[in-house]
């Protein structure tokens, strides 16, 4: 036990003081590596880098399988410039801890500095792999791509870093940096913005958001930030001599960017333990503005938020319901006892845009009992009758360009939504997420006929066909999909009629098969050859919405799988007729 005798005193212990017992400390455990690491750590704070080596030398002659004596070794072999001896301690380190971060975040620091930037890079990214919210990793790798012209993947480590730590003032100067590479003015000037909001007195953050501001044609304010950055210079040269007030303008001498190791004023500052980590981050929606049917003179108006405009209010008094465009919705009211009112308005008008305020009212009426393919339907008359109403066109239809189900693009969609709830609250790191996300190349359609004719075959042999069966599936399961996927794409025409063909043309195909005998299963090569229009994905969202008490959405999903249904029934039966129903006798 060791006793430390000091008279009371007005104040913290130094440090000195608080070093001493460990320094003494390796007299009474002599063969306990870790007596040696803590003393080889007390020196090297005093600055003794002889004594800390001599420690971990011992620390490591007593435990030579403890990566700790090799990583404290390697920081005195850096401080050193022996960059050969630093590396080769980390490498063994690496060697018995694959999993250790720091020692991959050191030997990071020494590759890039001997210019290994392949290898700095892998080891930052082997870092990552092991925590993924290290910010400060991330903005080294962001730094080194950088400098390697890798400027996409820089902004998306740049947007990390932000995302754990948005006062990270650094993150936003070198992020603006890569923006003015890109020739992103726009975003630079931003970035920087932002960055002399965390730091006022940044005069390279004045001086380079003068170049961005005179590259977008704003001279005026160029030339003021210009005249703002040579003041702050001037006002750092002649406080040079104060020590204390010189640091406040620092970054007039400083570069920004070099790599941070984990004793950095600035890991001290921006990355501390809670940092480094994952956080999360408070993500609050803004009010969604729209229009709500209220009671009229309703006396709480003064208390809610509304948004106003002049056009918007005339559009408002003139319609016959009273409506006000806010954030909140008045429960109080019941639209369904105005519903026969408008409806009569709708058809007793003769003027076009009389006409089209009433199904606009009709239309917010059916949207508050839930019934939204009716009220996209009023809507879509309303804008026919009155085109050139702005108010009235805020709510469209569009038709979708079509495209095959890819539910990779789904899976990634979900997430990328989940991250932004979770911690993405930069609009533009969202955007620029999500404009990779799709753009990423998609599989063939060609690749989904064949999966999907295949998916066909198997269940035909699933259900007891002979192999004569399970070519008459794949063939019909080809050709169907194929003709579905032209008809869908280049044609165009109804969904339904689609159905009606596409089913025909694989069960006419089965009973090709068994006319010609290439079968003895031919009710399987007919079930089996029109797997693929089961719309399997409408029925089972019909049932989540139904579960979830989206109860319309879910009836209406259903409805359209009998019509489907129906559909490819209908095409079985043009087959079955032609066959004299040899499939099924």
């Amino acid at each position: 036990m060791i006793q430390v005798v000091a008279k009371p005193r007005i104040g913290p212990v130094p440090v000195v003081n608080r070093i001493t017992p460990v320094i003494k400390d390796v007299k009474l455990e002599p063969k306990i590596s870790d007596a040696y690491l803590n003393r080889g750590a007390s020196y090297l704070y005093l600055g003794d880098t002889t004594k800390a080596l001599e420690d971990y030398n011992k620390a490591i002659k007593l435990d030579a399988f403890d990566p700790e004596g090799y990583i404290r070794r390697s920081r005195i072999y850096a401080l050193k410039h022996d960059n050969k001896n630093a590396i080769k301690d980390l490498d063994k380190a690496v060697k018995l801890d694959t999993a250790n971060s720091f020692a991959l975040f050191n030997r990071a620091l020494i590759r890039y500095e001997e210019m290994d930037i392949r290898g700095a890079l892998a080891d930052l990214d082997k870092v990552l792999e092991l925590d993924p919210g290290n910010a400060l990793t991330l903005y080294n790798r962001a730094l080194i791509r950088t400098q390697a012209g890798d400027y996409n993947n820089a902004l998306d480590d740049y947007d990390r870093v932000i995302a754990v730590n948005p006062n990270n003032v650094l993150a936003y100067f070198n992020r603006a940096g890569v923006y003015l590479e890109l020739k992103q003015y726009r975003n630079a000037m931003d970035d920087y913005s932002q960055a002399i909001n965390l730091y006022p007195d940044f005069a390279k953050a004045y001086m380079n958001r003068s170049y961005a501001k005179y590259n977008l044609g704003q001279y005026t304010s160029a030339k003021r930030d210009s005249e703002i950055a040579k003041e702050k210079i001037r006002e750092y040269n002649r406080i040079q001599s104060d020590s204390i007030a010189s640091s406040i303008f620092a970054d007039t001498t400083k570069k920004y960017d070099k790599l941070l190791a984990l004793d950095a004023d600035f890991a001290k500052k921006d990355f501390d333990n809670e940092l480094l980590q994952h956080r999360d981050i408070d993500i609050r929606l803004k009010p969604l503005f729209r229009f709500n049917i209220v009671r009229d003179n309703n006396t709480l108006m003064a208390l809610q938020s509304e948004y106003e405009d002049k056009a918007m209010q005339s559009f408002i008094k003139s319609l016959p319901v009273t409506i006000k465009l806010s954030d909140y919705k008045d429960d109080d009211v019941s639209p369904d006892l105005q519903r026969a009112e408008m409806q009569t308005g709708v058809n007793s008008s003769r003027d076009p845009q009389t006409k089209s305020r009433y199904l606009f009212a009709l239309a917010l009426i059916e949207s508050y009992g839930n019934e939204f393919n009716k009220a996209l339907d009023s809507y879509n008359k309303a804008i026919e009758l009155d085109p050139d109403n702005y108010a009235i066109s805020r709510t469209y239809l569009v038709t979708n360009k079509y495209s095959l189900v890819d539910f990779r693009l789904i899976s990634n969609l979900s997430g990328l939504s989940w991250a932004i709830y979770d911690h993405i609250h930069d609009l533009r790191v969202a955007k620029r997420c999500f404009t990779k996300l799709v753009a990423k190349k998609k599989h063939p359609f060609y690749m989904y006929i064949i999966l999907q004719s295949i998916a066909n075959a198997s269940f035909s042999k699933l259900f007891g066909g002979d192999f004569g069966t399970v070519l008459v599936a794949l063939v019909a399961g080809l050709i169907g999909t194929s003709v579905k996927t032209l008809l869908t794409r280049y044609f165009k025409l109804d969904i339904r009629l689609i159905y009606i063909l596409c089913a025909f043309v694989s069960s006419y195909i089965a009973l090709i098969g068994v006319n010609l005998k290439l079968t003895q299963t031919g009710e399987v090569a007919l079930a089996a050859s029109i797997l693929y229009l089961t719309p399997g994905v409408f029925f089972i969202n019909s049932v989540i919405d139904i579960l979830k008490n989206y109860i319309q959405m879910g009836i209406s999903r259903i409805i359209s799988v009998v019509v489907l249904v129906t559909c490819v029934g209908i095409g079985v039966y043009i087959t079955l007729s032609l066959g004299d129903f040899r499939l099924i006798k």
